[in-house]
């Protein structure tokens, strides 16, 4: 009874480690700038799709706050964090203290799985929009999913691409030409789509001309089935 109690123990507490672990995730580190007047501005950044735990200058603590949310603008994470304007100068034999107008502070954040904007305040007053996107999605048309593009976060390049073409729905889409496609792409001038091909197509005067032997041919076999034989 003791092995089953602890096996059913096992089960539940994987069971809640699989329930509590995201789909996906990843990690962005800022480097920014605060000043006094709250304002605040980015200086640099790395993102990565390696997971790393979230750290912020003196965590927990102060009248600053970073939150993360999704496209909807639901709060997925937020903590406090605290940044100080002054700067210690040490001297031979004693430390001076000089205030500044502004501080740099660096983040590294866990982003839970649908991240989209990161924002921050001070006493609830928003300082600085980050949207994720503007980190991640290089816009050069190609999905790239090993720098974290993906559908979410990078419509207008994974999600496009994603959806397959369809070729017969008079819309010349990626992948299509006018080789593999006339139906949706055409063809170039002098061709027709025929059965999904490109055809050459013959130019009036030819059909004129073929038209007028066509009737020469026929016009001379009447004329000389109604000749009479010569005695």
């Amino acid at each position: 009874m003791i092995h089953i109690h602890k096996i059913k123990k096992l089960i539940c507490v994987l069971a809640l480690l699989i329930f509590l672990y995201p789909a996906k995730a990843s990690t962005l580190s800022l480097t920014i700038e605060f000043y006094k007047n709250d304002t605040a501005r980015v200086k640099d950044y790395y993102f990565t799709t390696q997971n790393f735990a979230t750290f912020l200058p003196y965590q927990a603590s102060g009248e600053y706050l970073v939150r993360i949310f999704d496209k909807n603008n639901s709060l997925l994470f937020s903590e406090n964090f605290n940044i100080l304007f002054f700067i210690q100068i040490y001297g031979k034999t004693n430390i001076v203290t000089e205030e500044t107008n502004s501080t740099i502070a660096t983040f590294r954040l866990y982003l839970p799985s649908k991240s989209f904007f990161i924002k921050f305040y001070r006493r609830e007053k928003e300082i600085l929009s980050l949207n994720l996107s503007d980190f991640v999605c290089n816009r050069n048309n190609i999905c790239e999913k090993e720098r974290g593009e993906d559908e979410y976060l990078c419509p207008s390049e994974c999600l496009m691409l994603a959806q397959k073409s369809i070729c017969g729905n008079r819309i010349c889409e990626a992948g299509e030409t006018q080789e593999n496609c006339c139906k949706d792409c055409g063809c170039p001038s002098g061709f027709n789509c025929i059965e999904n091909k490109c055809v050459k197509v013959l130019s009036p005067i030819v059909y004129f001309i073929i038209l007028l032997v066509i009737s020469s041919l026929i016009v001379t076999i009447i004329l000389l089935s109604k000749r009479k034989p010569s005695s």
